[in-house]
């Protein structure tokens, strides 16, 4: 469940995005409950491709393999981003227009900001 550079570049993450791409038509056209079982359905096509949802212990210990019900979750939330250019415009103009850097902090593997509404 990481951000940013190392974890954009992997090679599964890669092929898994591109699979998100291609699914995120159908996924719009569905109900509810439709939407539930088709995030099930590639939650499994990721699991029998060897791909699995990692997310790293807050005081930076090991990696640990999150649940089920957390990685459909991140599954359905990549279903519903909009990638065109549009809508890249409109996230980009709604988070600059609710909130302004207050302070950033960076070190050599993340940069962190804090922001106030």
């Amino acid at each position: 469940l990481g951000r940013g550079g190392c974890s954009n570049h992997h090679p599964g993450n890669t092929a898994y995005r591109q699979h998100i791409l291609s699914l995120q038509k159908k996924y719009k056209a569905l109900s509810r409950e439709e939407k539930t079982a088709f995030s099930k359905e590639v939650l499994r096509w990721l699991h029998d491709h060897g791909g699995r949802f990692l997310k790293r212990d807050e005081r930076g210990g090991p990696w640990y393999i999150v649940t089920d019900g957390t990685a459909r979750q991140k599954v359905s939330q990549a279903l519903r981003e909009d990638h065109t250019p549009e809508g890249g415009a409109l996230k980009k103009a709604r988070t600059n227009s609710s909130k302004k850097p207050e302070k950033c902090a960076g070190g050599p593997f993340k940069t962190r900001c804090i922001y106030v509404l």
